[in-house]
Protein backbone atom coordinates (compact mmCIF):
# COMPACT_ATOMS: atom_id res chain seq x y z
CA UNK A 1 0.00 0.00 0.00
CA UNK A 2 1.45 3.54 -1.27
CA UNK A 3 2.05 5.76 1.67
CA UNK A 4 2.79 9.61 0.99
CA UNK A 5 6.04 10.61 0.65
CA UNK A 6 7.63 13.91 2.46
CA UNK A 7 7.16 15.59 -0.86
CA UNK A 8 3.49 14.75 -1.58
CA UNK A 9 2.08 16.99 1.55
CA UNK A 10 -1.81 16.96 0.98
CA UNK A 11 -3.62 20.35 0.46
CA UNK A 12 -6.02 22.03 3.14
CA UNK A 13 -8.84 19.43 2.61
CA UNK A 14 -12.41 20.22 3.95
CA UNK A 15 -15.06 17.39 4.40
CA UNK A 16 -18.62 17.34 5.39
CA UNK A 17 -20.02 14.73 8.15
CA UNK A 18 -24.09 14.21 7.55
CA UNK A 19 -26.23 13.98 10.57
CA UNK A 20 -28.44 10.29 10.14
CA UNK A 21 -32.47 9.39 11.09
CA UNK A 22 -33.87 6.58 12.39
CA UNK A 23 -36.76 6.24 10.36
CA UNK A 24 -37.68 3.27 12.83
CA UNK A 25 -36.12 1.81 15.82
CA UNK A 26 -36.64 -1.54 16.94
CA UNK A 27 -35.51 -3.36 20.18
CA UNK A 28 -35.56 -6.80 19.90
CA UNK A 29 -33.87 -8.12 22.77
CA UNK A 30 -30.39 -7.44 25.31
CA UNK A 31 -27.64 -10.24 24.65
CA UNK A 32 -25.52 -12.29 27.37
CA UNK A 33 -23.26 -9.23 27.00
CA UNK A 34 -25.59 -6.24 27.85
CA UNK A 35 -25.89 -5.08 23.80
CA UNK A 36 -28.94 -4.84 22.53
CA UNK A 37 -30.30 -6.77 19.83
CA UNK A 38 -31.92 -4.19 17.22
CA UNK A 39 -33.47 -3.28 13.67
CA UNK A 40 -33.65 0.39 12.31
CA UNK A 41 -33.32 1.74 8.94
CA UNK A 42 -31.20 4.42 8.89
CA UNK A 43 -30.66 7.88 5.69
CA UNK A 44 -28.25 10.40 6.15
CA UNK A 45 -29.76 14.10 6.07
CA UNK A 46 -28.18 17.21 4.67
CA UNK A 47 -27.23 18.84 8.36
CA UNK A 48 -23.14 18.83 8.63
CA UNK A 49 -20.10 18.97 10.69
CA UNK A 50 -17.44 20.24 9.01
CA UNK A 51 -13.90 18.57 9.68
CA UNK A 52 -10.74 20.11 8.21
CA UNK A 53 -7.06 18.34 7.62
CA UNK A 54 -3.92 19.83 7.10
CA UNK A 55 -0.34 18.31 6.64
CA UNK A 56 2.56 20.00 8.15
CA UNK A 57 6.09 18.58 8.05
CA UNK A 58 7.11 17.80 11.32
CA UNK A 59 9.56 20.75 11.71
CA UNK A 60 6.43 23.22 11.22
CA UNK A 61 4.20 21.85 13.96
CA UNK A 62 3.43 25.48 15.24
CA UNK A 63 0.30 26.88 13.93
CA UNK A 64 -1.94 29.29 14.71
CA UNK A 65 -5.74 28.24 15.71
CA UNK A 66 -8.79 30.63 16.83
CA UNK A 67 -10.41 27.55 18.32
CA UNK A 68 -8.55 25.84 20.97
CA UNK A 69 -6.04 23.42 20.21
CA UNK A 70 -4.48 20.32 21.98
CA UNK A 71 -2.27 17.70 21.63
CA UNK A 72 -4.29 15.33 22.94
CA UNK A 73 -1.71 12.90 23.13
CA UNK A 74 1.93 14.12 23.03
CA UNK A 75 3.05 11.05 21.92
CA UNK A 76 1.32 11.25 18.64
CA UNK A 77 1.70 13.57 15.64
CA UNK A 78 -2.12 14.29 15.53
CA UNK A 79 -3.44 17.95 16.83
CA UNK A 80 -7.22 18.62 17.17
CA UNK A 81 -8.85 21.90 16.94
CA UNK A 82 -12.56 22.49 18.11
CA UNK A 83 -14.76 25.13 18.90
CA UNK A 84 -15.42 23.50 22.56
CA UNK A 85 -12.90 22.31 24.98
CA UNK A 86 -14.85 19.47 26.20
CA UNK A 87 -14.46 17.78 22.88
CA UNK A 88 -11.03 17.89 22.71
CA UNK A 89 -9.71 14.69 24.54
CA UNK A 90 -8.78 11.45 23.81
CA UNK A 91 -12.80 9.97 23.58
CA UNK A 92 -13.18 12.12 20.60
CA UNK A 93 -14.16 9.47 18.22
CA UNK A 94 -12.55 12.72 15.06
CA UNK A 95 -8.88 11.94 17.06
CA UNK A 96 -9.57 8.50 18.22
CA UNK A 97 -10.75 7.45 14.52
CA UNK A 98 -7.02 9.02 13.22
CA UNK A 99 -5.26 7.50 15.52
CA UNK A 100 -6.63 3.92 14.77
CA UNK A 101 -6.45 4.28 11.20
CA UNK A 102 -2.80 5.18 11.54
CA UNK A 103 -1.89 2.63 13.93
CA UNK A 104 -3.39 -0.10 11.70
CA UNK A 105 -1.42 1.11 8.82
CA UNK A 106 1.82 0.92 11.13
CA UNK A 107 1.00 -2.32 12.34
CA UNK A 108 0.15 -4.00 8.96
CA UNK A 109 2.97 -2.53 6.73
CA UNK A 110 5.12 -1.06 9.17
CA UNK A 111 5.38 2.50 7.52
CA UNK A 112 3.94 5.38 9.73
CA UNK A 113 1.53 7.42 7.31
CA UNK A 114 2.68 10.33 9.76
CA UNK A 115 6.31 9.63 10.16
CA UNK A 116 7.74 13.24 9.22
CA UNK A 117 4.27 14.76 9.46
CA UNK A 118 1.83 16.08 11.52
CA UNK A 119 -1.59 15.94 11.06
CA UNK A 120 -4.18 19.26 12.22
CA UNK A 121 -7.32 18.46 12.14
CA UNK A 122 -10.12 21.03 12.86
CA UNK A 123 -13.59 20.08 13.80
CA UNK A 124 -16.36 22.34 13.41
CA UNK A 125 -20.01 21.18 15.55
CA UNK A 126 -23.18 21.74 13.91
CA UNK A 127 -24.98 18.83 14.37
CA UNK A 128 -26.23 18.90 17.63
CA UNK A 129 -24.66 16.44 20.76
CA UNK A 130 -26.98 14.28 22.41
CA UNK A 131 -29.40 14.39 19.98
CA UNK A 132 -29.95 10.89 17.89
CA UNK A 133 -28.08 12.34 14.92
CA UNK A 134 -25.00 10.33 15.10
CA UNK A 135 -22.31 14.00 14.59
CA UNK A 136 -19.81 11.98 16.64
CA UNK A 137 -20.11 8.71 14.46
CA UNK A 138 -20.70 10.68 11.28
CA UNK A 139 -17.47 12.42 12.38
CA UNK A 140 -15.65 9.13 12.86
CA UNK A 141 -16.48 7.47 9.66
CA UNK A 142 -15.54 11.10 7.86
CA UNK A 143 -12.20 10.79 9.16
CA UNK A 144 -11.30 6.77 8.69
CA UNK A 145 -12.48 7.41 4.77
CA UNK A 146 -10.80 10.86 4.24
CA UNK A 147 -7.42 10.09 5.86
CA UNK A 148 -8.11 6.49 3.37
CA UNK A 149 -7.65 8.39 0.32
CA UNK A 150 -5.19 11.28 1.92
CA UNK A 151 -2.44 8.59 3.38
CA UNK A 152 -3.70 7.18 -0.39
CA UNK A 153 -4.33 3.61 1.67
CA UNK A 154 -6.75 2.42 -0.73
CA UNK A 155 -8.53 0.68 2.03
CA UNK A 156 -11.41 -1.47 0.81
CA UNK A 157 -14.72 -0.94 2.53
CA UNK A 158 -14.85 -4.87 4.59
CA UNK A 159 -10.95 -3.67 6.11
CA UNK A 160 -12.67 -0.06 7.21
CA UNK A 161 -15.95 -1.68 8.62
CA UNK A 162 -14.24 -3.49 11.25
CA UNK A 163 -12.05 -0.31 12.48
CA UNK A 164 -15.43 1.53 12.45
CA UNK A 165 -16.99 -0.90 14.78
CA UNK A 166 -14.34 -0.57 17.10
CA UNK A 167 -15.33 3.02 17.32
CA UNK A 168 -19.15 3.16 17.86
CA UNK A 169 -22.25 0.88 16.39
CA UNK A 170 -23.08 3.84 13.81
CA UNK A 171 -20.07 4.57 12.90
CA UNK A 172 -19.98 1.49 9.82
CA UNK A 173 -23.27 3.22 8.58
CA UNK A 174 -21.63 6.24 7.91
CA UNK A 175 -18.77 4.36 6.32
CA UNK A 176 -21.50 3.13 3.32
CA UNK A 177 -22.71 6.03 2.57
CA UNK A 178 -26.16 4.87 1.97
CA UNK A 179 -29.24 4.49 3.61
CA UNK A 180 -29.00 0.86 5.39
CA UNK A 181 -30.99 -1.33 6.99
CA UNK A 182 -29.42 -2.46 10.42
CA UNK A 183 -29.39 -5.80 12.43
CA UNK A 184 -27.56 -7.31 15.14
CA UNK A 185 -26.22 -4.61 17.30
CA UNK A 186 -26.16 -2.11 14.29
CA UNK A 187 -23.30 -3.84 12.66
CA UNK A 188 -25.36 -5.96 9.68
CA UNK A 189 -25.85 -3.21 7.20
CA UNK A 190 -28.15 -3.84 4.05
CA UNK A 191 -27.76 -0.80 1.97
CA UNK A 192 -31.04 0.19 0.24
CA UNK A 193 -31.90 2.91 -2.09
CA UNK A 194 -34.49 5.43 -0.59
CA UNK A 195 -37.14 7.69 -1.85
CA UNK A 196 -35.27 11.28 -0.96
CA UNK A 197 -37.84 13.08 1.95
CA UNK A 198 -38.40 16.71 2.84
CA UNK A 199 -37.83 16.46 7.41
CA UNK A 200 -38.50 19.37 9.67
CA UNK A 201 -35.75 18.60 13.04
CA UNK A 202 -36.92 19.81 16.05
CA UNK A 203 -34.75 19.97 18.72
CA UNK A 204 -35.63 20.87 22.16
CA UNK A 205 -32.99 22.10 24.52
CA UNK A 206 -31.88 18.82 26.30
CA UNK A 207 -29.04 16.12 25.53
CA UNK A 208 -30.08 12.78 26.09
CA UNK A 209 -27.65 9.75 27.27
CA UNK A 210 -27.86 6.77 25.00
CA UNK A 211 -26.71 4.16 28.13
CA UNK A 212 -29.37 5.90 30.24
CA UNK A 213 -31.99 4.87 27.68
CA UNK A 214 -31.33 1.44 26.89
CA UNK A 215 -30.61 0.80 30.42
CA UNK A 216 -33.75 1.65 31.55
CA UNK A 217 -36.37 -0.41 32.95
CA UNK A 218 -39.06 0.33 31.20
CA UNK A 219 -37.63 0.08 28.01
CA UNK A 220 -39.28 -2.33 25.41
CA UNK A 221 -37.06 -5.17 24.30
CA UNK A 222 -38.96 -8.00 22.84
CA UNK A 223 -40.05 -6.71 19.50
CA UNK A 224 -40.24 -9.19 16.95
CA UNK A 225 -37.55 -9.24 13.77
CA UNK A 226 -39.22 -8.12 10.46
CA UNK A 227 -38.39 -8.36 7.32
CA UNK A 228 -38.31 -5.54 4.64
CA UNK A 229 -39.88 -7.73 2.15
CA UNK A 230 -38.79 -6.83 -1.49
CA UNK A 231 -42.16 -5.36 -2.56
CA UNK A 232 -41.73 -2.84 0.52
CA UNK A 233 -38.48 -1.85 -0.43
CA UNK A 234 -39.57 -1.03 -4.16
CA UNK A 235 -42.26 1.26 -2.51
CA UNK A 236 -39.68 3.22 -0.55
CA UNK A 237 -37.81 3.99 -3.25
CA UNK A 238 -40.46 6.23 -4.50
CA UNK A 239 -41.85 6.79 -1.25
CA UNK A 240 -41.78 6.80 2.68
CA UNK A 241 -45.07 6.97 3.07
CA UNK A 242 -45.28 3.21 4.07
CA UNK A 243 -42.63 3.87 7.06
CA UNK A 244 -45.69 6.34 8.38
CA UNK A 245 -49.01 5.24 7.54
CA UNK A 246 -48.02 1.14 9.13
CA UNK A 247 -48.18 0.94 13.28
CA UNK A 248 -45.56 -1.99 12.40
CA UNK A 249 -42.67 0.70 12.61
CA UNK A 250 -41.81 3.15 15.37
CA UNK A 251 -39.51 3.66 17.82
CA UNK A 252 -39.14 1.56 20.94
CA UNK A 253 -37.08 4.31 22.80
CA UNK A 254 -40.08 6.89 22.26
CA UNK A 255 -42.02 6.01 25.38
CA UNK A 256 -38.74 5.75 27.42
CA UNK A 257 -37.70 9.03 26.45
CA UNK A 258 -41.06 11.26 26.21
CA UNK A 259 -41.28 9.53 30.17
CA UNK A 260 -38.08 11.13 31.08
CA UNK A 261 -37.59 14.47 29.17
CA UNK A 262 -41.26 16.35 29.02
CA UNK A 263 -39.72 19.18 26.37
CA UNK A 264 -39.44 16.00 23.65
CA UNK A 265 -43.47 14.99 24.85
CA UNK A 266 -44.31 18.15 24.73
CA UNK A 267 -43.08 18.07 20.57
CA UNK A 268 -45.04 14.82 20.22
CA UNK A 269 -48.06 16.29 21.62
CA UNK A 270 -48.08 19.62 19.49
CA UNK A 271 -47.05 17.52 16.46
CA UNK A 272 -50.72 16.03 17.34
CA UNK A 273 -52.66 19.07 17.24
CA UNK A 274 -50.90 19.90 13.60
CA UNK A 275 -51.94 16.42 12.69
CA UNK A 276 -48.77 15.32 11.79
CA UNK A 277 -46.54 12.24 11.98
CA UNK A 278 -43.73 12.75 14.73
CA UNK A 279 -40.73 10.41 15.45
CA UNK A 280 -38.11 10.67 17.38
CA UNK A 281 -34.58 9.62 15.99
CA UNK A 282 -32.21 7.23 17.84
CA UNK A 283 -32.85 7.68 21.52
CA UNK A 284 -33.07 11.07 21.20
CA UNK A 285 -33.58 14.07 21.85
CA UNK A 286 -34.68 15.36 18.56
CA UNK A 287 -37.46 14.52 16.94
CA UNK A 288 -38.74 14.54 12.94
CA UNK A 289 -41.78 15.69 11.10
CA UNK A 290 -41.69 13.43 7.91
CA UNK A 291 -42.87 16.64 5.25
CA UNK A 292 -42.91 14.44 1.78
CA UNK A 293 -41.16 14.09 -1.37
CA UNK A 294 -38.15 16.63 -2.15
CA UNK A 295 -39.81 16.84 -5.07
CA UNK A 296 -43.40 18.34 -4.15
CA UNK A 297 -43.56 21.83 -3.05
CA UNK A 298 -46.11 21.17 -0.89
CA UNK A 299 -43.45 19.57 1.19
CA UNK A 300 -41.31 22.89 1.72
CA UNK A 301 -44.18 25.05 2.11
CA UNK A 302 -45.43 22.23 5.11
CA UNK A 303 -41.72 22.26 6.74
CA UNK A 304 -42.33 26.53 6.33
CA UNK A 305 -45.65 26.57 8.16
CA UNK A 306 -44.24 24.06 10.76
CA UNK A 307 -41.46 26.65 11.67
CA UNK A 308 -43.39 29.18 11.89
CA UNK A 309 -46.36 27.76 14.40
CA UNK A 310 -43.30 25.90 16.00
CA UNK A 311 -43.23 26.72 20.21
CA UNK A 312 -40.57 29.59 20.44
CA UNK A 313 -38.33 27.58 22.74
CA UNK A 314 -37.77 25.30 20.30
CA UNK A 315 -35.69 25.13 16.72
CA UNK A 316 -36.42 23.71 13.90
CA UNK A 317 -34.81 23.40 10.90
CA UNK A 318 -35.94 21.50 7.11
CA UNK A 319 -33.45 19.10 6.13
CA UNK A 320 -33.76 16.28 3.06
CA UNK A 321 -32.88 12.49 2.99
CA UNK A 322 -30.20 11.74 1.14
CA UNK A 323 -29.96 8.35 -1.40
CA UNK A 324 -27.13 6.17 -2.12
CA UNK A 325 -23.88 7.95 -3.64
CA UNK A 326 -25.40 11.99 -2.92
CA UNK A 327 -23.06 12.27 0.08
CA UNK A 328 -20.18 9.98 -1.05
CA UNK A 329 -16.82 11.63 1.03
CA UNK A 330 -14.60 12.16 -2.75
CA UNK A 331 -17.68 14.40 -3.65
CA UNK A 332 -17.38 16.81 -0.73
CA UNK A 333 -13.30 17.59 -0.84
CA UNK A 334 -12.51 20.83 -1.31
Amino acid sequence: MATLSPSALPPATTVHAPAKLNLFLHINGRREDGYHELQSLFQAVDLYDGLSFIHTARTDDRREHQAIQMAIDPLSPIRLSTESSEQANTDNLVFRAAELLRQWQIRTTGVDPLADKTLHITLTKVIPVGAGLGGGSSDAASTLLTLNQLWRLALPLKTLLPLGLQLGADVPFFLYQSPCLADGVGEELMPLQLASERFLLIHPACHISTPAIFGHQALTRDTPKRKIAPALRDELTASLSPLWNSKVFGNDCESVVRIQYPEVDYIFDWAATESQTCRLTGTGSTVFIPCGPVASPESAELANRLVQRLPSAYVGQAVIGLTAGSHKVGTVLE
